[in-house]
């Protein structure tokens, strides 16, 4: 267990740019994303956002580049800022619709991918311009995308409608819809490519897809309570889950199936991250205005 280091008011996501070498913090009452060393965890700078409270936050695949999810709690402001992460400024920002939630790029880097909480649509947009390119309808609120190994596929969860949508990334198309549990917030491939993992907020569960089949292929039961947040270990061994409602980590051994660890973490985690080289982990505490450093011991 390692420090729990206070940041600003209200971290929501954390971030870490590709290669490791420094995380981004969205912290919606502060009004600004916070630079974060994930080896000391000291704030080396501040980027205020003043289209709209920042929520959450990706980085383009060469890091150069973050995209912030800023919105009001009304979903009357919504906005996509673009952060130069060289000078750590924003350098553009666009109005969207209401509620951007957990951007992602597109595997290239050329496409943003933009799901909203309060909508029932995914809009794509140029990362050079910020131009719409393409809007999807799905299931209502979309919430996270993640994409597959062979950059053919994006799966995208639907939080209020319990499946996880699987868009064709030639031609943008929805190819089917996977059921799962109830609320699924959170989606990651593992590291091999071999499954999804999906946290499912109202049924504490996590659901392991194959996307060769585009079926659950495994549920993982009781990981905590609320989870919000699922990242792999680099290794693929186990998964990590960020549980709001009970103040911990979840660590789950995917071979088995189970719960090994619940970490208590601190006041309503709502994000895990972990370095590349799997060592260390830091979720944010949105109740509490920390940043939590774990010793995942080379995991």
């Amino acid at each position: 267990m390692g420090a729990a280091l206070p940041v600003g008011p209200a971290p929501h996501h954390v971030a870490l740019a590709p290669d490791g070498g420094f995380a981004y913090v969205a912290d919606s009452d502060l009004g600004a994303v916070l630079r974060l060393d994930p080896a000391s965890g000291a704030v080396d700078a501040t980027i205020p956002i003043p289209e709209a409270p920042p929520q959450l936050v990706t980085f383009a695949p060469d890091g150069q580049r973050a995209y912030v999810s800023a919105y009001d709690e009304t979903f009357a402001t919504n906005y996509v800022v673009v952060v130069d992460t060289a000078i750590d400024r924003p350098v553009m920002a666009v109005p969207v619709g209401r509620g951007p939630y957990a951007m992602a790029t597109g595997p290239d880097g050329r496409l943003l991918y933009v799901p909203y909480y309060d909508e029932d649509h995914l809009d794509v947009l140029d990362t050079g311009t910020l131009a719409l390119v393409h809007r999807i309808d799905v299931a209502p609120s979309p919430h996270w995308v993640a994409f597959t190994a062979d950059r053919r596929f994006a799966y995208l969860t639907n939080h209020f409608s319990d499946v996880v949508t699987v868009l064709e990334l030639d031609g943008h198309r929805v190819v089917t819809t996977i059921p799962v549990g109830e609320g699924p917030h959170s989606i990651e491939t593992s590291p091999d490519g071999t499954r999804l993992a999906v946290v499912n907020y109202v049924s504490d569960d996590v659901s392991l897809i194959d996307p060769a089949t585009d079926t659950v292929v495994g549920t993982v039961p009781a990981v905590g309570a609320g989870p919000q947040d699922v990242t792999w270990a680099p290794d693929g061994r186990h998964l990590y889950t960020a549980n709001v409602d009970d103040g911990t980590v979840g660590v789950v051994d995917v071979q088995s199936g189970t719960v090994t660890a619940r970490i208590a973490t601190g006041d309503s985690p709502t994000s895990v991250a972990v370095t590349p080289d799997g060592s260390r982990l830091l979720v944010t505490n949105f109740g509490d205005g920390t940043v939590r450093l774990l010793d995942a011991a080379g995991g």
